[in-house]
């Protein structure tokens, strides 16, 4: 039984980084794609935002399809969708087919982000925050060698699609994988789980404390994903640097989650969850505000270590404190958190058409207050909470 889930969180662990390394191609991509098909930043803004709620609402649906199903085939699906949309972009020659590809695949990506998150977090209910940040480092692994993979290919002449379309193997390989080592018992363990009687919580979708989940998973992924997003094209307009100089600011972005993690997979034995994401938004404000007052981009690729640590702290807090029963919670408090994040990463883009692409990425450091601020607002809710269970 303990190899056969070593086998499965091994997989879990590949799936992530396969899925992470894909996802990291787009803001080279989304640079290259721009200035190929001469797009305003508003294009690639809506882009995002579309994509974004399609993930979102999948997330949310994979939520609920997890209550009946487990994880184990949703997982299988997510990751073929993911594949397939990719394959497809070798034939990606104009614009619409490579928007509408991109938000399939990320319709694909948001069903193996729930999943991958609940699967191994079920399967370590005892040591939850430890598997959680070390499934984190498969997709931090995967998030590293993306822009230099891209780049490397780019100088020896394969184009964008190709690179695209090969980075879809892995994804097959895996389903394979997964079809031929199911975990034994998971389904009964997991229905034993749905089992568990939710009428004497109060916490549902209404709940205040449920809303600052919300706020802190905006303020936690806005970054991440916002510098996904935007960096290469903020450091082409402050900087005047090309998409292969700019890959390289990244490149060190990206190799803080693998260290960032293994270190944070450490720090979780002596210090708790709330006090390491409160560190991590804190580290990033100051990061983040030393980088936009004197315009070195290390200062920007150096937050790759603290945001390393929000989501899986996050996914860890949310599973221990809502139950791991509330996979529909836990994928509506996504969905709703990833919406609007999306809407305000889409923002960026609308600010840099109206007064520069300065303005509009640096906007972003305002989140890392009021994430710092939401955790000590739930901190202090969630005793309150216990206190009138324990009264009543």
């Amino acid at each position: 039984m303990k190899s056969a889930k070593k086998i499965i969180l091994f997989l879990l662990f590949l799936a992530y980084g396969e899925v992470c390394y894909i996802t990291s191609l787009r803001t080279n991509i989304f640079s290259i794609v721009q200035r190929e098909y001469h797009l305003d930043y508003s294009h690639i803004a809506t882009l995002v935002l579309i994509s974004g709620i399609v993930m979102q609402i999948s997330i949310y649906l994979t939520g609920i399809f997890s209550k009946k199903w487990g994880y184990h085939k949703p997982l299988m699906g997510g990751l073929a969708v993911s594949g397939i949309s990719i394959f497809c972009m070798f034939f990606a020659k104009n614009i619409f087919l490579f928007d509408l590809l991109f938000i399939l695949f990320m319709f694909g990506f948001g069903v193996c982000n729930l999943t991958l998150n609940m699967y191994a977090g079920a399967l370590a209910v005892n040591n939850r925050g430890k598997a959680l940040m070390k499934l984190h480092l498969g997709a931090a692994l995967g998030m590293s060698i993306g822009p230099t993979v891209i780049s490397q290919f780019m100088n020896i002449g394969f184009s964008w699609q190709s690179i695209l379309g090969i980075s879809s193997f892995p994804a097959f390989i895996l389903i394979i994988l997964l079809f031929f080592n199911k975990e034994p018992n998971s389904q009964e363990k997991f229905e034993e789980n749905q089992s568990v009687q939710t009428t004497d919580d109060p916490l549902n979708s209404k709940s205040f404390i449920v809303w600052m989940f919300i706020i802190m998973f905006i303020c936690s992924q806005i970054w991440e994903y916002g510098v996904g997003t935007w960096f290469v094209i903020y450091a082409r307009a402050a900087k005047d640097l090309s998409e292969i100089q700019a890959a390289k600011y990244l490149t060190i972005f990206l190799a803080g989650f693998p260290i960032g993690r293994i270190i944070y997979s450490k720090i979780l034995d002596y210090v708790s969850s709330y006090k390491s994401i409160l560190i991590a938004f804190l580290g990033n404000f100051i990061l983040i505000l030393l980088g936009l007052l004197t315009k070195k981009l290390i200062f920007i690729s150096l937050t790759g270590f603290f945001t390393s640590s929000m989501f899986p702290v996050i996914m860890s807090m949310m599973q221990e404190e809502l139950g791991d029963h509330r996979s529909d919670l836990i994928g509506w408090i996504c969905m709703v958190g990833g919406i609007l994040q999306y809407i305000f990463i889409w923002s960026v883009g609308k600010l840099g058409d109206i007064w520069g692409i300065e303005v509009g990425f640096g906007s972003l450091i305002i989140y890392m207050l009021i994430g710092a601020l939401t955790v000590l607002m739930i901190k202090n809710s969630l005793s309150e909470h216990e206190t009138i269970k324990c009264s009543s």
